[in-house]
């Protein structure tokens, strides 16, 4: 059986607060270099972090990093799953790849065989 986990949203000012509490740091916004301006419009699905706290990953290729909660996304990450399926043993996030009717057949092959 798969590891269910609840994903919250969380509040980057709150986030903020807490990190100064902790450590005593402040998350400063992201110092950008000349011609490495991301669009204004991104925000972080998770955290809901304005675009002054976001990373370019990979160098103008589309993935996003949150600076305050540390969550990759990118321009079709338009929201965050409110449950996720982890696999027990590796600890993945499983996801779906087969259409529904696929993976009813699949089950039935799996019980068929388990009751031979």
């Amino acid at each position: 059986m798969p590891v269910i986990k609840t994903l919250e949203t969380l509040d980057y000012k709150k986030l903020i607060q807490e990190r100064f509490l902790k450590d005593g740091k402040v998350i400063r916004p992201v110092k950008r270099r000349k011609g490495k301006d991301i669009p204004h419009d991104i925000s972080c699905p998770r955290g809901n972090a304005p675009h002054e706290y976001i990373y370019d990953n990979t160098g103008g290729k589309g993935q996003f990093k949150c600076k305050v909660c540390a969550f990759l996304f990118n321009r079709k990450t338009k929201y965050l799953k409110t449950i996720a399926f982890h696999c027990p043993f590796c600890g993945r996030t499983l996801e779906l790849k087969k259409s529904a009717s696929i993976l009813i057949s699949t089950n039935a092959l799996i019980l068929n065989a388990r009751s031979i």
